[in-house]
């Protein structure tokens, strides 16, 4: 895999030497297969119910494989003070994919969530309920289709009350007739907690890009050439922005069509100039999804 880094803008804040980490963001291990049931092989992370998957390549770099259907599911989390009150910039890597057609998604309403709590306990039993009750929302996406290549999201959090636990887990509605077979699976690396009063936040933009293959399919298609439409695989309901940024940093705000109610698109024209750029997607939570395009 080949990194393009893009950084039109850094914000230099107090840097504070006792600034609290998250521990092992990177979900650094040893180990692959059911690894974060206790004892975990991944430092500083268990499995808060299910039994979730480590992951690992030839690199060694190892990451986690969160599932759910209609009557279990799989979480992960870790030990992190938040402060009701002050902002927090999270940012981690993810995949998601659900092996289901338009009709069966919209049933499913399978989501990727990310939450804080005190309640969780290191476990493989799929009873999250209690933990549930008392958390606090941090963000949820739906798990629309597969997303091939990694996504590099931004979260600005700002809790109402004291959690000490962040926890990740994807989710999908409780039918005990729907399809069994039926899977929602969100994969998780790189997780990273900044705070405004004591770390540098940094607005870099990075991709990971498989080379091998160009097309994703919520992006299309890619590489793209002037004069064409450019599809994107997103409900224009959670949509806030789109935009273009040259990699000089030049930053060009699209508006966008809606094409159905999973598509959005906007025409590549002549002002644009061919040439790398990274598309810059920023839904309604704040979230942000980026993409290398190629325009010829």
């Amino acid at each position: 895999m080949k990194k393009i880094f893009f950084t039109p803008l850094v914000f230099l804040l107090f840097i504070s030497i006792n600034a609290q980490q998250v521990t092992n963001g990177s979900l650094n291990g040893n180990c692959s297969g059911n690894g974060f049931v206790a004892p975990s092989c991944i430092k500083g992370w268990s499995a808060s119910h299910g039994t979730p998957t480590v992951l690992k390549n030839t690199n060694n770099n190892t990451w986690a494989l969160l599932s759910a259907n209609s009557e279990t599911s799989e979480g992960i989390y870790t030990n992190y003070n938040f402060i009701a009150g002050k902002t927090y910039h999270i940012s981690f890597k993810m995949k998601t994919y659900i092996n289901a057609n338009y009709s069966e998604r919209r049933k499913a309403k399978a989501k990727a969530n990310i939450r804080t709590t005190n309640e969780l306990t290191a476990s493989s039993i799929a009873n999250t309920k209690e933990a549930l009750k008392t958390s606090e929302l941090v963000w949820t996406s739906s798990v629309s289709n597969k997303i091939s290549n990694w996504e590099t999201i931004h979260i600005t959090y700002t809790p109402t009350k004291n959690n000490a636990q962040l926890w990740f887990f994807p989710s999908m509605k409780a039918n005990s007739k729907f399809n069994k077979n039926i899977k929602a699976q969100m994969e998780i690396d790189d997780i990273e907690i900044n705070t405004s009063e004591n770390s540098s936040f940094n607005t870099t933009i990075e991709i990971e890009d498989n080379q091998e293959e160009n097309i994703t399919e919520n992006i299309f298609p890619n590489p793209i050439y002037r004069g064409q439409l450019l599809n994107i695989s997103a409900n224009p309901k959670n949509v806030n922005e789109v935009a273009l940024f040259s990699l000089t940093g030049e930053k060009q705000r699209i508006n966008f069509d809606k094409l159905d109610s999973e598509t959005i698109s906007f025409n590549i024209n002549n002002t644009i100039s061919k040439g790398i750029y990274v598309l810059n997607i920023v839904k309604n939570d704040n979230s942000t999804i980026t993409q290398k395009i190629i325009i010829e």
